[in-house]
């Protein structure tokens, strides 16, 4: 029972994130993330399937999508499939770095989620953002330090 429950699971999991994201978005929670971010620009990085733009903009939130589905590559037996034909919204197939050096400038929220903790790209993401746009503010979701999110050495620096 418990090995069959195991695979249950884990099958359930990789279709929740395959079809959904790799979060729950309970609508009190996307209705006061789109209240604090109010009429402020934001460029989603890493997006996924575009679940929580989508859900961003149906609360009047102006938001671009972007992923590269680079997860797909490099996240090991844990790598996520993507189906593209069930995106929620149309996420721009761009890299995070692209994604901030062609929108930067002109937002003022970065949202980036559940960020791989197997390599540096969050830490990278926060200095270009910082490098492209000081003012910007980024929106992290995702675990704390010694989390399956972001590297440690992202945490330090978000919090500068």
């Amino acid at each position: 029972m418990g090995r069959t429950l195991d695979v249950y699971m884990f099958s359930l999991r990789n279709w929740f994130i395959k079809y959904m994201c790799f979060l729950l978005l309970p609508k009190e929670w996307v209705t006061a993330l789109s209240r604090w971010i109010g009429n402020r620009r934001c460029l989603e990085i890493m997006a996924g399937t575009g679940a929580l733009a989508y859900y961003l903009i149906k609360e009047g939130v102006s938001i671009i999508a972007t992923d590269d589905y680079s997860c797909e590559k490099t996240c090991g037996e844990n790598r996520v499939l993507w189906d593209k034909h069930r995106m929620w919204i149309h996420v721009e197939d761009l890299d995070a770095v692209n994604a901030v050096e062609k929108y930067g400038n002109n937002i003022d929220v970065l949202i980036m989620s559940w960020s791989p903790y197997t390599d540096e790209i969050a830490v990278k993401m926060l200095w270009k953002m910082r490098e492209v746009n000081p003012s910007c503010i980024m929106l992290y979701v995702g675990e704390d330090e010694g989390g399956c999110t972001a590297n440690d050495e992202f945490f330090p620096y978000l919090r500068k």
